[in-house]
């Protein structure tokens, strides 16, 4: 199990599970579980039934005798009908033991998952739905009552999945009953009948639910992954009305096999119905799990942008594959490394979607969908007379810097006495008070007595309004009998070895201190555009984005219209990772247009705040303003004058090879042009001797130099605006040798240089800046400036 969730994690899969190491089929994993049903108590030895067998099987005989009889749970030569000891002999019901059971069954994903710095519910476990197991298991019980029978199946899996969802897992129920049952079991059903069935099953599985959170349940549908016809297969649009039904947040469905490819127009249909919701995912098949060929990434990328558009928002879709790859140990569909191919296949097409996404409307391509980690502090408290969790410390110092070098973050520690005294929780405070440049892991290890120590520092820490702090996160390795709040979120590693310590350290920490620009991404506004309002503004920058708040603070009707296919302007697209401002700068402050209810708003906007947390921040600002922003809407003209103007716009809507356009007139009585027409594509540089240079050469733009290795190199930076000062900074902190600076003009002063004198002048001994004025480091740069004789 470690090893297939390390090749997945490896693969690049973002939601993984055990790849069904742990059992033969999970049909028959939960029926072990379940009297009633085959040999189990209330059972008689008599409880053979046949296995439902394909009726698309039956027009091709010939190709049917390549089969034994069942395939997995199906059987596909109607010659040679699989049976199996399933039948459901009395009412099912569940083990008294089924919950430890299938507890102790989730063990090792878990343990595989915590090794990885995985948390569960980026994983997930299948489980059949109440109708999925009525295909498998002949009913006679019920006397042919197929509603009471899925009710009493219900029931009896509640328990099974309260336990796989108290895990914090993602619960997979497969319901293949409600496609493929249709020309298996309920073959000989009318179309009324089995709409009927449906039903019941859908009833019979929100029961099951009931107590599951909504956002914790995938639902999977399908024909079957067998490699037939299937050209008896009911199509999509006769099961949305039924998942509309179902408590589940996420809807996995087969969208790839030459079969139900087509399906996309289904989905459509289902989003204009109002059968798929604006709180659902819709988790596409992209990949073909019967056939041998290998998807190309542009095929699986086009795929998903038809159900992008469809969805109308990027980030309720997910790729996935059409089904597992086999149904049981015992049937193989296609062999490991096929499947291995395929989902290497899978991650670079979406990673191909994502990027014509981002890249819509651009004026050039963005680097990479997220910005680098930037470091971290981790303060270790550990008792004082502990050699082993001091030497615990130094081996969590090592694990750290060799899980990421990068971003090797700093350990301070923090030695403290058995009991918690008043001042040794002021000596632990003053120790880690003004650590502020960065988000901070609270370590504490050894004696469970140093808990309520590090605890108390924490909530001093949280209370302590001096300073803005960036928020920390508490690591414990013990627990103890009414374990102390520490006013931030607390994980608990006790259970982990120093490898496995280091690894959740980085993973609970990295997603603190990067930010995925997808979640920039804006889907289409499900409103038209509209006929008139009072102000539209143009680009959803920080400008733009600003000035709308302001205006719809002020009573006024506001249209943002964006070219591109995300918000944020110029940081969205040029920033670096390095990329800092000073954020109480007047310019840049903009924490009163944050929503009120955002808790975080006086972390994320401080002095030197970094790209990632005002990335986070326009992101939060775009989503307060969602209902008033347009993407991928080009203004092609502005006509009028005083007050009465008419914006003449062309919907764009293009994702990859797709496109609808309308052109819009918008009336209204003001205009913002929030759009920059100084900062575009870096300009290409040419000048003598550029085509002999064997060193290196980058744009200093959107992390292009995040590889470079700066130690002792000799550094030339051609201009002087905010980016060349930014990339003198990175270079210099790196460890260049000497950094020489090429502006084209005289007399140009950057404001950013300003930033960066105050960033790097002295602390004094309470790590606090001595009180200076923009006036006074601008007469400091001024004469720096008349010093080097470039004027």
């Amino acid at each position: 199990v470690e090893d297939v969730v390390s090749q997945q994690i490896t693969t690049g899969l973002d939601i993984i599970n055990d790849g069904e190491w742990s059992r033969d089929n999970y049909i028959a994993d939960l029926l072990s579980r379940i009297d009633g049903i085959g040999i189990g108590e209330g059972a008689t030895p008599s409880c053979l039934c046949d296995m439902p067998c394909a009726s698309d099987m039956y027009d091709v005989p010939t190709y049917a005798q390549r089969f034994t009889g069942g395939n997995g749970l199906i059987t596909l030569n109607p010659s040679r009908v699989a049976r199996a000891d399933t039948a459901c002999m009395a009412v099912p019901t569940y083990k008294a033991g089924g919950a430890a059971e299938i507890k102790e069954s989730l063990d090792p994903l878990l343990a595989a998952l915590a090794a990885k710095g995985r948390a569960p519910e980026h994983s997930f476990w299948s489980v059949p739905s109440p109708g999925t197991i009525a295909i498998f298991c002949e009913d006679r019980c019920f006397g042919g009552d197929h509603a009471a029978y899925v009710r009493a199946l219900g029931f009896a899996v509640q328990k099974e999945y309260e336990a796989i969802a108290s895990t914090g897992l993602l619960l997979q129920v497969d319901c293949p009953d409600l496609a493929m049952g249709r020309h298996t079991r309920h073959a000989q059903l009318t179309d009324e009948e089995f709409r009927l069935v449906a039903d019941a099953n859908i009833d019979a599985l929100n029961l099951a639910l009931k107590n599951i959170p909504f956002e914790q349940v995938r639902l999977h549908v399908c024909w079957g992954n067998y490699a037939g016809p299937h050209h008896c297969d009911i199509g999509a649009s006769s099961v949305w009305p039924s998942l509309a039904r179902v408590h589940a947040k996420y809807i996995l469905i087969e969208a790839a096999n030459p079969r139900h490819s087509h399906e996309v127009a289904a989905f459509e249909d289902a989003v204009q119905a109002g059968y798929f919701t604006t709180s659902q995912v819709i988790v596409p098949g992209v990949i073909d799990t019967t056939a041998a060929r290998v998807e190309h990434p542009a095929v699986i990328a086009d795929r998903l942008l038809r159900f992008v558009r469809a969805a109308g928002d990027p980030s309720r879709v997910i790729a996935a594959t059409d089904c597992g790859f086999a149904s049981t140990a015992r049937s193989v569909a296609i062999t490991a490394d096929l499947s291995w191919k395929k989902l290497e296949s899978l991650v670079l097409g979406a990673k191909l979607a994502t990027q014509m996404i981002l890249d819509a409307n651009a004026p050039g391509s963005m680097a990479a969908p997220e910005l680098l980690p930037t470091p971290f502090r981790v303060a270790a408290f550990i008792p004082d007379a502990d050699e082993q969790a001091a030497s615990t410390v130094e081996q969590l110092k090592a694990q750290l810097a060799t899980i990421s070098p990068s971003i090797a973050p700093m350990v301070d520690v923090i030695r403290c006495a058995a009991t918690s005294t008043i001042s040794q929780v002021n000596a632990g405070f003053e120790a880690v008070r003004w650590a502020v440049d960065f988000p901070m892991a609270i370590v504490q290890l050894g004696s469970p007595m140093t808990v309520a120590l590090a605890a108390a520092v924490s909530r001093r820490l949280v209370a302590d309004k001096t300073v803005s702090r960036r928020p920390a996160v508490f690591f414990t390795t013990s627990v103890m009998p009414g374990y102390p709040s520490t006013g931030v979120e607390t994980r608990h590693i006790g259970e982990l070895d120093v490898s496995g310590m280091a690894t959740a350290i980085v993973s609970a920490m990295t997603s603190r201190v990067t930010y995925d620009k997808r979640e920039l991404v804006h889907g289409r506004n499900p409103k038209p555009l509209p006929k008139a309002v009072d102000v539209v503004v143009l680009g959803a920058g920080l400008l733009g984005m600003m000035s709308a708040s302001r205006l719809t603070k002020a009573g006024y009707s506001v249209a943002v219209v964006e070219k591109r296919s995300v918000v944020g302007g110029i940081w969205s697209l040029f920033a670096n990772t390095t990329s800092q401002v000073n954020s109480s700068e007047g310019g840049y402050c903009f924490k009163e247009f944050l929503p009120d209810h955002m808790g975080e708003k006086e972390v994320h906007n401080r002095d030197h705040s970094t790209a990632a947390e005002v990335l986070r921040d326009l992101g939060r600002l775009g989503e307060s303003l969602r209902e008033h922003i347009y993407t991928q809407v080009h203004v092609t003209r502005i006509l009028g004058s005083n007050g009465d103007y008419a914006v003449v716009a062309d919907d764009l809507s293009r994702l990859g090879a797709l496109s609808t356009g309308s052109s819009a007139v918008i009336q209204c009585k003001g205009v913002v042009l929030a759009i920059n027409d100084r900062v575009g594509m870096p300009r290409p540089l040419k000048c003598p001797g550029m085509d002999v240079f064997q060193g290196q050469m980058a744009d200093g733009t959107a992390d292009a130099v995040s590889k470079f290795d700066w130690k002792g190199k000799h550094v030339v930076i051609f201009g002087m605006g905010a980016f060349a000062v930014e990339n003198t900074r990175t270079a210099l902190e790196a460890g260049a040798a000497h950094v020489t600076v090429v502006a084209r003009r005289l007399g140009t002063v950057c404001p950013k240089m300003i930033d960066y004198l105050n960033f790097v002048k002295p602390w004094d001994d309470n790590y606090r800046h001595e009180a200076a004025t923009n006036v006074k480091q601008m007469t400091c740069w001024k004469k720096l400036y008349a010093k080097s004789t470039a004027a």
